[in-house]
C-alpha cells in the first residue's frame, strides 16, 4: 500500500520542469527578449509587447519543450529585474558586502538596446537617490518622448492659478467690448434710419406745398380771366 503511495520520480520532475524557472529557460528568455525588442512597434514583426511574450512562451517550448505561457514569461522577465534592482541598490551603501547580479551578461545586453531597462541609481552625499523608469520604449501607443507630468510645487501652481484667473478676467472684457460694440452699431443703424425717414417726409411736406402754391395760382388766373 506505501509503494502505491509514493509518486513517480519522473512525474516530480516533469512538474518541477514545468513550474520553477531554470537558468536555461531564464537565459532562452532574455535572449529571445532582446532579439525581438527591436521588432516591435507599427509596421514591425510585433504590434505590442503582449505578441512578443507569446513569441517568446512559443520558442521556450519548441526549444527546451518546456511549457510556460505568456504571462509566465513576462512575470519572469519582471523578477529578474526587481532582483537587479535589489541588487544593484544594495551595493550602492556603503560597507555592505557586494551582491551578486544574476544573468548580469544577459541584462546588460538588453540594457545597450533600451535604456529603460532599469531604474537609475545615483549615490548622493550620505543617500541613494533612485530615479523610476517606466519600461514603455518599445509600446506603440507610448513613445519615447512622452515623459511623466512634472510635479508642480505650490508656487507654481498659485503662479498657475494667478494666470488661469487673468486670462477669464481678459476674456470677460473681450466679451463685453464685443457686445457694447453690437448695441454702438445697432444704435447707429437706427439713428440712420431714423433721419432717413425725417428727410423723407421733409421732402413729401415740400412737394405737397408746392402743389398747393400751384393750385392757387392757377384759381387766381381764373379769376382774371372771367
Amino acid at each position: 500500500m506505501a509503494a502505491s503511495k509514493d509518486k513517480d520520480p519522473s512525474l516530480k520532475d516533469k512538474n518541477e520542469l514545468t513550474t520553477a524557472w531554470c537558468d536555461e529557460s531564464t537565459r532562452l528568455l532574455l535572449d529571445k527578449y532582446e532579439q525581438y525588442l527591436p521588432l516591435i512597434g507599427p509596421m514591425k514583426r510585433f504590434k505590442c509587447k503582449k505578441s512578443m511574450w507569446i513569441q517568446i512562451s512559443n520558442d521556450i517550448l519548441t526549444e527546451l519543450n518546456i511549457v510556460r505561457s505568456s504571462t509566465q514569461c513576462e512575470n519572469r522577465y519582471k523578477t529578474i529585474l526587481k532582483r537587479k534592482m535589489q541588487s544593484v541598490r544594495s551595493n550602492q551603501q556603503s560597507g555592505a558586502k557586494r551582491t551578486r547580479v544574476d544573468f548580469e551578461e544577459e541584462l546588460n545586453k538588453i540594457k545597450a538596446i533600451d535604456d529603460s531597462l532599469e531604474p537609475e541609481v545615483m549615490q548622493g552625499p550620505g543617500k541613494i537617490i533612485e530615479k523610476q523608469q517606466e519600461n514603455i520604449a518599445m509600446d506603440p501607443k507610448v513613445t519615447k518622448s512622452q515623459k511623466a507630468p512634472k510635479k508642480m510645487s505650490i508656487s507654481e501652481t498659485l503662479l498657475r492659478i494667478q494666470k488661469d484667473k487673468e486670462k477669464k478676467r481678459e476674456r470677460r472684457h473681450t466679451e463685453k467690448l464685443d457686445i457694447l460694440r453690437s448695441f454702438m452699431r445697432i444704435f447707429s443703424n437706427d439713428t440712420i434710419d431714423s433721419n432717413r425717414d425725417s428727410t423723407d417726409n421733409d421732402t413729401i411736406d415740400l412737394h405737397q406745398d408746392s402743389t398747393t402754391d400751384n393750385d392757387t395760382i392757377d384759381l387766381n388766373q381764373d379769376s382774371s380771366s372771367d
